[in-house]
């Protein structure tokens, strides 16, 4: 999965950038876990709170790799919650159809943060590329 983002994002297996390179937050590290990317893609996610409410929320995308996603969230998501993520490869506003990865997994553990917020690791389940039109509407 993680070698098929980097075909979409522009990283080469040494690190190097060549697409979207003036973001100065663009990241790619090796860890033993393997490849990570660390770039605030828009992510639309779609789960049920500690409250038991459905919701959808539009946030920024901390981490992703292989098997794993993390961000975020306004609120707080029980372990091993069902969670859909739909994650935008690419940070330009552009017009047209653009690549983006739709993820279904769990979440694995959510940590409160300052400003009231919830940093959610999800594993991954299942994931496929799909084009959306860039008219999404995020508000």
């Amino acid at each position: 999965m993680i070698s098929e983002i980097i075909m979409f994002t522009g990283f080469d297996a040494s690190g190097v950038v060549h697409v979207n390179s003036s973001l100065p937050f663009v990241q790619q590290r090796a860890s033993e876990e393997g490849m990570h990317i660390e770039i605030p893609f828009l992510t639309a996610v779609r789960s049920t709170d500690s409250n038991g409410v459905t919701f959808e929320e539009w946030v920024a995308l901390d981490t992703m790799s292989t098997g794993l996603l993390s961000f975020r969230l306004r609120r707080d998501v029980p372990r091993d919650v069902r969670l859909f993520a739909c994650v935008r490869l690419s940070s330009s506003p552009t017009n047209g159809h653009l690549p983006w990865v739709a993820f279904v997994g769990r979440v694995i553990s959510t940590e409160i943060r300052p400003g009231h917020v919830f940093r959610t690791a999800v594993r991954i389940a299942r994931y496929r590329f799909v084009q959306m039109s860039a008219s999404v509407d995020h508000a």
